[in-house]
């Protein structure tokens, strides 16, 4: 957790460096603003507006331009079409994933930061959250998990670490 939060700028390092392609970064560099989306937990919304209205205010706030977007289409790709008047406070966590994983379906980023993002979730249910994950475009998905992980349809190398250092 520590270590996606340093990678989302959330965090600074408290000695070393964050280099990413060559580039070494600071937290408050406008890499991170346009580079990543970050899935923590707990997942971040405006919990009293409704599904629709998030997945609006999520493209509206990166998208200045007055482009036309069929939000409806969106919705009914990731599933969400029957809960699209719902009120993100009463959707169950899988629910509130599907409307994270469709906000970051609407802009562009390099990396996809998912914080124990599977962890409760039925092997049927991390299928799904999966193939939803692979309808956004993007270069990397880096996750923490309790979980020892068998994804199947993601190519991943899987790192172990303890205090902070590669076991």
């Amino acid at each position: 957790t520590t270590l996606l939060r340093v990678i989302a700028g959330l965090e600074n390092l408290t000695s070393g460096s964050l280099v990413v392609n060559d580039l070494k970064l600071y937290s408050k560099s406008d890499f991170f603003k346009n580079e990543i989306v970050f899935l923590s937990k707990p997942l971040v919304f405006l919990q009293n507006k409704t599904v629709l209205e998030n997945v609006k205010y999520a493209y509206y706030v990166r998208n200045k331009k007055n482009t036309s977007i069929d939000f409806d289409s969106i919705l009914n790709e990731f599933d969400l079409t029957d809960i699209k008047d719902k009120k993100v406070k009463t959707l169950s966590y899988y629910e509130k994933v599907k409307v994270a994983i469709a906000r970051a379906s609407l802009r562009e980023f390099t990396f996809l930061l998912a914080d124990e993002l599977f962890d409760g979730f039925s092997e049927s249910e991390v299928m799904q959250i999966v193939k939803y994950i692979k309808k956004i475009k993007f270069a990397t998905l880096i996750l923490t998990s309790k979980l020892p992980l068998n994804i199947e349809g993601l190519e991943f190398k899987s790192i172990k670490l303890n205090a902070g250092y590669v076991a």
